[in-house]
């Protein structure tokens, strides 16, 4: 949880999320993590990912999805620049991340089956239509079964953000790229003994 406490920190700069975003990721947490216990308690062992977490069109589609949430401007990388991408691979396939895995590929798949009429996945629409879909999703609508898209996306957003915004050895923020272009001043070499 040390890099989440990052993002309530470094998602100031970018003008928005507060202290409540800490919370909210804890709590989200614990209900995607069901086997995970209270704050303190030990969580129970699970053994990483073994493979790919994303085939090859959902990986396309969470890419595309990525740049869309953050994207390339004059002065800021976008997300895939910034290997945000890298970062939430590596995460999902983490012990414990199985039900976070589950939404983000499920929402990979729900838009992908918006522009089915079209015959194009989500990564290939054009940027009006990905616009559009993403305020389908936005505003609420269904999913199948217990999935909720606006619940998955507004996860695989902040996501992403830890991702754009933490450490560059966790997979994102390529060169810390992020930090220099929001002039965040934040130790480029960690503290050994993890406390950073």
């Amino acid at each position: 949880m040390e890099r989440r406490k990052f993002l309530v920190v470094g998602a100031g700069a970018v003008g928005g999320l507060s202290a409540a975003t800490y919370f909210w990721l804890r709590a989200k947490s614990d209900a995607l993590d069901p086997g995970t216990g209270p704050r303190g308690t030990p969580h129970p062992a699970a053994e990483p990912l073994v493979g790919e977490p994303f085939d090859a069109p959902a990986l396309a589609t969470l890419r595309r999805l990525l740049d869309d949430l953050l994207p390339h401007t004059e002065s800021l990388p976008s997300a895939t620049e910034s290997k945000v991408d890298v970062f939430i691979v590596r995460a999902v396939a983490l012990p414990g991340l199985g039900n976070l895995r589950n939404a983000l590929l499920k929402l990979t798949r729900h838009l992908d089956l918006q522009g089915k009429a079209d015959g194009l996945r989500y990564s290939n629409q054009p940027n009006e239509a990905r616009a559009q879909i993403l305020r389908s999703v936005a505003e609420g609508e269904e999913g199948r079964g217990a999935f909720r898209p606006k619940e998955a996306l507004e996860l695989t957003l902040r996501l992403a953000l830890e991702g754009y915004l933490g450490h560059p050895d966790h997979g994102g923020n390529a060169g810390a790229a992020a930090w220099d272009a929001l002039s965040i001043d934040m130790p480029r070499k960690r503290d050994p003994w993890g406390h950073h």
